[in-house]
């Protein structure tokens, strides 16, 4: 948002009796719908994410085990 934008929707907002607003006008619209569930949704891909990322290092280190103890 442009700020010449946001200070005149301030001073606006400032006329109809709305005090001590800072340039976060994003607060002022609603909540989404679905707040709740698109949070839990994140968490559950950011879970998924971390294994699919973490399990080729296992991988590697359980080969690497199994090669090297077949050797020996």
């Amino acid at each position: 948002m442009d700020p010449a934008d946001a200070n005149s929707a301030l001073a606006v907002l400032a006329d109809l009796g709305y005090t001590g607003l800072t340039e976060d006008l994003g607060k002022l619209r609603p909540p989404a719908e679905y707040k709740t569930e698109l949070k839990f949704m994140a968490e559950i891909l950011g879970v998924i994410q971390g294994r699919v990322i973490f399990a080729p290092w296992i991988l590697i280190v359980l080969l690497t085990f199994c090669l090297t103890s077949s050797v020996s």
